[in-house]
Parts: structure tokens; C-alpha cells; sequence
């Protein structure tokens, strides 16, 4: 490759995802003397304000979440507009549509190492046969200029490989997108009150009452209307529970109007989108996920049970990886809220089960996720693909 600085760009849709998932991975491959930027549209100026600030470089492109052929060639362009300008050595792409379409662009212009990371593949067992035919067959044509793919969760790395999903074979599983262990720790709090803080927001709340939190993105997919649905039976029946969701997404304004409607103010908060989670997770006693999509590795899972939250969420891959049923949560059937209820109502009911299983959720992590282990992995396979070319 010569002498010059090797050049990185990580490549997603939106700059959430970046501050979600990215942020120590980018600083990581700058301490490690490469250059890094990134790529992604500006659904959120605030937060790629925010990025910047981080001293995260940022390049603009014109990427949406659709399955429109008009769009993905626009976003196609983009990229490719992108990729002459500045020489990159390494594409790294994230999120399905950004990934399939920058892949392309990276491969027209010449990139030397182009490299997959599926958050979950976007093809999977009973999902709608149209989408899952479009959706693979997208996935295998992309596969054809993909030097390399990461999978972070087992099953999309079985499936990677038996369905051969990248040219050159190289397909590399690793345990999520990794978390900060020490950073995510339940930290002290009042022993007489739980006291919330989140921008304009304050809580304080008996001990004795059970606080039961959702935090996502706020669609269908995820499970919050099952969510929602569950705490208005629970506190039909008890007054010793408090419900709190975050999150943003265009499901906002049905859970304003459910609260309103159900007189559910006292009982559910809606906290809207918070930076910093750990303010909740340190003080709820149940993190409750019912989404019913297939999940790459959720990382609200992955805080929850780094901060020794016990975990109740549904037989969905990823999930099912991260919580097992009975030692560090409870997993129910998907879309089920009768059985959500019960998984909820049980672990409100038993204290000692609750320690027991977040001890156990924090040692799992520790032991599989920690995100230094994680970043590490995946600059050597970085590295690895790029010392091949």
C-alpha cells in the first residue's frame, strides 16, 4: 500500500447510528495511526453536530431507508460521487441500504478492501417471501464485490456462510458491536428514593415501587404497542409499578395519545430520545425489549445487562443469543402480550431472582462483550483483508 496513512470511512444511513455504535470504534482506529471518517445522511443535524464535536469526520451523502430503485441509485451516485473525491483504502458499511448501495460505488471507483458489517442480515426465516426474495438477492449481488463481512450474532454468521454471502469467503463472526463494561455500571443511588433526572424530567420514586423501563426506537417492529399494552394491565391491577419509555420514531405521538386516553399519566412516562441511558438503567429493575423483528445484537440488551438489569424480551434472533431464559431474563413468544405480562409480573414479584439474574447478565458480558475485545476483532480483520490486497 505504500507509505501513505491508510484511509477508513465507515459507512451508515443515519448519524444515530454512528453515536450508537461507532464512536469508540472510529477513535479506536485513529489511536492505532490510521485515518478515519465517516459517512452518513443528516436525519439528525443535532446529533452530527454533536459528532463533529467529538472530532468525528463527517462526509454528507444522499442515503434513505428505502427500497425504491430511483432512491438507491441516487444514494448510489452519492457514494460514488464520494468515493472519487477522496481515496479511501477501506469502506466499511453498516445498515442494509447504505451498505448495498455504497458497496457498489466503493467497487466502481476502485476501493482495494470493501467490508460488510450486518447489524443483523435483512433476510430472515418467516419474514414476507417477496421481501425476503428481494433482500437476498440483493444481498448475494452485493456479495460479489464484498471483500469481507462481519456478523455479530451466530445465526447471520451460519447463514453468511452457507449461503456465501461475499466473494473471497472471508466472513468473520464477533460478539456484537461490544460495550464499555466499565462505563456501563450501576453506579449508588438514594437508598430511599429513586431519583430520575433526563433533561427536563425528575422522578423520585420509592424504592418500593418497581420501575419497568422500554428504551428504542419507536416502531411497530420493536414491540412497544405490546409494551404499552402490558402496562396498562399490570397497573390495572397494582399501584406499585411506574412504566418508562425512551425513545424516538414515528410511534411518538399513538403513545402520547394511548397514555392520555388509557389515564395512564402517573403510571407510564414517555421520556422521548435521551443521550445518556445510563441514568435509566440504573435505576429501573426490569428492562423489558418485546420486539418482534429480527435483531442483529441489541445493545439496549447489552447496557441493561451490563448495569445488572434483568432482561425480559421474546424469541428473536439476537435476543435470544444475549438473554438466556431463566439466568440472566425471561424471553416470551413474540407479539405476545399475555406472556409478556406474566414474564413482567414474575420478576416484579421476585427480588432475589432479579439480583441473581443481573449479576449473571453483567458477568456475561464482561466475560463475551466487552468492547475493547470487540473493536480489537474487528480492526484485525480491517487489517487482515487489507494485507491480503
Amino acid at each position: 500500500m505504500g507509505s501513505h496513512k491508510i484511509r477508513i470511512l465507515q459507512v451508515v444511513q443515519e448519524p444515530v447510528t454512528i453515536w450508537a455504535f461507532l464512536t469508540g470504534l472510529i477513535h479506536e482506529i485513529e489511536n492505532r495511526g490510521y485515518e478515519v471518517e465517516a459517512a452518513c445522511n443528516m436525519s439528525s443535524p443535532e446529533i452530527a453536530d454533536e459528532l463533529r464535536e467529538k472530532g468525528i469526520k463527517l462526509n454528507i451523502v444522499d442515503v434513505q431507508r428505502s427500497l425504491n430503485p430511483f432512491k438507491i441509485l441516487k444514494a448510489f451516485i452519492s457514494f460514488r460521487r464520494l468515493f472519487k473525491r477522496k481515496k479511501f483504502d477501506i469502506v466499511v458499511t453498516h445498515t442494509p441500504i447504505a451498505a448495498f448501495a455504497a458497496r457498489f460505488a466503493a467497487y466502481s471507483c476502485r476501493v482495494p478492501v470493501i467490508i460488510y458489517t450486518a447489524h443483523g442480515l435483512p433476510f430472515m426465516k418467516g419474514m414476507n417471501p417477496i421481501k425476503y426474495s428481494l433482500f437476498y438477492c440483493m444481498e448475494k449481488l452485493a456479495g460479489k464485490v464484498t471483500t469481507g463481512l462481519i456478523c455479530i450474532n451466530e445465526e447471520d454468521y451460519r447463514e453468511a456462510v452457507n449461503k456465501k454471502l461475499t466473494k473471497t469467503g472471508y466472513i468473520k463472526r464477533i460478539y456484537g458491536i461490544g460495550i464499555d463494561t466499565e462505563k456501563y455500571k450501576p453506579f449508588n443511588i438514594d437508598r430511599n428514593f429513586k431519583t430520575l433526572k433526563i433533561e427536563n424530567e425528575e422522578l423520585s420514586i420509592d424504592k418500593n415501587t418497581k420501575l419497568i423501563g422500554f428504551i428504542g426506537r419507536l416502531v411497530k417492529p420493536k414491540g412497544v404497542i405490546n409494551y404499552l399494552e402490558m402496562a396498562r394491565d399490570i397497573t390495572s391491577k397494582r399501584d406499585d409499578v411506574i412504566f418508562l419509555i425512551a425513545g424516538f420514531g414515528p410511534l411518538e405521538g399513538y403513545i402520547k395519545t394511548f397514555i392520555l386516553e388509557n389515564k395512564l399519566n402517573d403510571k407510564v412516562k414517555y421520556l422521548g430520545f435521551v443521550k445518556d441511558v445510563r441514568e435509566i438503567f440504573n435505576v429501573l429493575d426490569i428492562f423489558v425489549l418485546p420486539t418482534y423483528y429480527p435483531e442483529g445484537m441489541p445493545r439496549t440488551i447489552l447496557e441493561a445487562m451490563a448495569m445488572e438489569v434483568p432482561v425480559v424480551t421474546t424469541d428473536s434472533r439476537g435476543c435470544r443469543e444475549l438473554v438466556e431464559d431463566g439466568r440472566t431474563g425471561l424471553i416470551v413468544k413474540p407479539q405476545d402480550t399475555v406472556g409478556l405480562t406474566r414474564a413482567v409480573e414474575r420478576l416484579i414479584d421476585d427480588n432475589e431472582l432479579c439480583r441473581l439474574m443481573g449479576q449473571a447478565s453483567r458477568e456475561k458480558v464482561i466475560e463475551k462483550y466487552e468492547e475493547s475485545l470487540v473493536i480489537n476483532e474487528q480492526i484485525e480483520f480491517y487489517e487482515k483483508l487489507l494485507w491480503l490486497k
